[in-house]
C-alpha cells in the first residue's frame, strides 16, 4: 500500500507525481500483510466452487486525491498530487525500466489497474474473502505505518 516511496519533496512540499490524467483515477491498494491471506483462505474455504476463480484482491479502491489527503492528515503537512507528462515521469526512472514502468502507469491512468470500471464490481471479488474478514482501509494502513516524514 505504500506510496511513500513515490512521494518526493519539491519546494518544501511533499508531492505524489504520476503520469495520470487526473487525481480521480481509480487505484487499487492492498495491505499485503493483513489482507492477502483473507482472500487466500476465503478461496480455500470456497473449495471446488473456487476452482478457476479470478480474484482482484483489493483492500480498498482509492484515488491519488484521496491518497494525498490521507497522507496530509497523517503527516500533519500538506501532500499534493502532481500529474506529470510521461516524458518527465520517465526521466526520473533508471533507463532499463523507464519505458516499461511509464507505459504501465499510463495504462493505469487510462484504463484503471484491472480495467475500466472494475472498481464498481469489487463486491464480486470480495465474495471470496474469508467469511467475517474485514479489509484494511488506506487510512487505517497509513495511520498504522506512520509517522510520515518526507525528505
Amino acid at each position: 500500500m505504500s506510496f511513500g516511496s513515490l512521494i518526493k519533496v519539491f519546494n518544501g512540499t511533499p508531492t505524489l507525481s504520476l503520469p495520470f490524467p487526473s487525481n480521480s483515477i481509480a487505484w487499487p491498494v492492498i495491505d499485503a500483510q493483513r489482507d492477502s491471506g483473507k482472500y487466500v483462505m476465503g478461496l480455500f474455504e470456497g473449495g471446488a466452487s473456487a476452482n478457476g476463480a479470478r480474484v482482484n484482491g483489493v483492500s480498498e479502491w482509492t484515488t491519488p486525491s484521496e491518497v494525498v489527503s490521507i497522507l496530509s492528515k497523517e503527516a500533519g503537512k500538506e501532500v499534493v498530487f502532481n500529474p506529470l507528462p510521461k516524458e518527465v515521469f520517465a526521466s526520473f526512472l533508471p533507463p532499463p525500466i523507464a519505458n516499461e514502468l511509464t507505459e504501465n502507469m499510463l495504462l493505469i491512468g487510462d484504463y484503471s489497474y484491472y480495467g475500466k470500471g472494475t472498481e464498481k464490481v469489487q463486491a464480486e471479488h470480495d465474495k471470496w474473502l474469508l467469511p467475517g474478514a474485514e479489509k484494511t482501509s488506506y487510512a487505517e494502513w497509513a495511520k498504522a505505518n506512520g509517522p510520515w516524514t518526507f525528505e
